[in-house]
């Protein structure tokens, strides 16, 4: 874990980091990466006439994001260790539709994931951090209705798009490498970034952002789930999110982009789906709305879930067409509820996480 990642502050919320900008740090790179990533099952998938299945590739694709500034080896090397507990929660998640699992022990098992992934993803220092995508990662899974056969099918399907992510990563970085040795023996700049090192983990902070992902999700999707909203994982989803900031004002300013970005993103989700877009339509515009994510999400959050949120409203497309509007609204209340549960736990675990800043 990188030494900042818990640096001690005082609560200061900055309205004016809800709209500033950070520097482009080749987003456009891993932007390409992603696109072939994820387009290439896509087209695949509906070739075969079975993009419905088209969640398990794309869960499994997620692993394109990681190590987006890492030299190609430790790149690869923390994608394919996101890429296989991701492909074991793709697995265990279609295994709980298949059992018509209760909604209840889906949100707890969600929030048990919620809390180990946490923990794992600190330990490694992975970025990026925290155990967002391994919530997504389960909660969809398992909200996509299939059979026992359907399970050995998402298992295939998530391997081999994490194997293609991979390839794709590799080829991507092998020309870049060529140069980069090529400029070493001639004594030039290789214009590389440097290793990442990970730092020594503190398990106290570990521990404690552990449970605050676990008690987070599981309080969010069980309010989501008493109120028989559709999709309770976006509800945890969004209370795991803020938790992920290096301070609590950092926590509370995500969280509030989570928001403020979700809401706008969901005026232009109905704009965009509204009229049922299918096939090779809807393909071009989720791989154009990821690739968009990608080139913002580590500049400005917000700007983010411009793309991010029609992009998670135009996956339920990918089984035919649905009604748009009750995703939308669907999608705002649950964001709220789940962000909500985040502040009032990152307030109250303040004087644990910074107690130096609090005077403890």
């Amino acid at each position: 874990m990188h030494a900042d990642r818990y640096r001690p502050d005082g609560i200061l919320f900055d309205p004016r980091e809800l709209v500033r900008f950070g520097p482009h740090m080749g987003a456009h790179k891993v932007a390409l990466r992603v696109v072939f990533s994820i387009l290439i099952p896509l087209i695949v998938l509906f070739a075969i006439g079975h993009l419905e299945l088209a969640g398990y590739a794309l869960l499994a694709a997620l692993a394109s994001v990681y190590g987006r500034l890492a030299p190609t080896r430790q790149r690869l090397a923390v994608q394919a260790e996101f890429g296989i507990c991701q492909v074991i929660l793709i697995v265990i998640g279609a295994a709980l539709a298949a059992a018509e699992t209760p909604g209840w022990l889906v949100v707890l098992l969600t929030a048990v994931v919620a809390g180990l992934g946490s923990v794992i993803a600190d330990a490694r220092s992975w970025r990026p951090a925290g155990a967002i995508f391994f919530v997504f990662g389960i909660g969809v899974a398992a909200s996509l209705p299939t059979t026992w056969a359907g399970v050995g099918v998402a298992a295939l399907l998530a391997s081999s798009a994490l194997v293609l992510t991979l390839v794709v990563t590799l080829v991507s970085g092998y020309g870049k490498e060529h140069l980069r040795a090529r400029r070493r023996l001639a004594g030039q700049p290789t214009g590389s970034y440097p290793a990442v090192r990970r730092a020594t983990p503190n398990w106290r902070l570990i521990v404690t952002h552990a449970l605050m992902c676990f008690l987070g999700a599981g309080i969010a999707g069980g309010i989501a789930l008493s109120l028989n909203w559709q999709h309770p994982y976006w509800a945890m989803v969004s209370a795991v999110v803020p938790f992920v900031g290096a301070t609590t004002s950092g926590q509370l300013i995500r969280g509030s982009h989570r928001v403020l970005g979700t809401l706008v993103g969901l005026v232009l989700a109905l704009l965009l789906f509204s009229w049922q877009p299918q096939g090779i339509v809807l393909i071009l515009l989720l791989v154009a709305l990821q690739a968009g994510t990608e080139l913002v999400v580590l500049r400005n959050y917000s700007s983010a879930l411009l793309f991010l949120t029609p992009l998670t409203v135009g996956m339920g497309l990918l089984n035919g067409p649905v009604p748009v509007v009750p995703l939308v609204v669907d999608r705002g209340l649950e964001t709220v509820v789940g962000v909500a549960v985040a502040a009032v736990l990152i307030l109250a675990t303040h004087r644990v996480r910074h107690p130096k800043a609090t005077g403890n």
